[in-house]
């Protein structure tokens, strides 16, 4: 090869490489922060936590489906999304009566005080008397 065809190479790869570089650069920020996972178990009933705008609220909470009882969301302010709700049984196979884990996560969409109420029924009952409530006040920013 001469030395044009050498140089002409050589220019060639500096140039897309500068080209992806330029691209690496000019990504979209999805977030001004760091993302936290805020962790909630039963014992912060009525409690407040603070959070930003981004950031996932994960609330876990027992659960005993076979005695017919579930946690369903009964308030969820326009401020927050549901992103995730899952059951987690570890048991062994075959244990009737056992409890699991039910998963909510939520992500804060928008700045401000708000309220996550959930209720421990069995959802074809009308008598409201024996439900359990769970209640999370949030503060978000931006």
């Amino acid at each position: 090869m001469n030395n044009k065809v050498k140089c002409l190479i050589i220019v060639g790869m500096c140039v897309s490489f500068l080209i992806t570089l330029s691209f690496m650069n000019t990504a979209p920020v999805l977030a001004q922060h760091a993302v936290n996972k805020i962790e909630v178990v039963t014992a912060y009933d009525k409690a407040e936590v603070s959070a930003k705008v981004g950031d996932v609220i994960k609330i876990t909470l027992n659960e005993n489906t076979s005695t017919g009882y579930s946690w369903q969301i009964i308030d969820l302010p326009q401020q927050v999304e549901l992103t995730e709700e899952i059951v987690i049984d570890d048991n062994p196979a075959g244990l009737v009566g056992a409890a699991h884990l039910k998963v909510f996560e939520f992500m804060i969409k928008e700045s401000g005080a708000l309220k996550i109420k959930l209720n421990y029924t069995r959802v074809w009952e009308k008598n409201t008397d024996n439900v359990k409530n769970f209640e999370l006040i949030v503060k978000s920013k931006k």
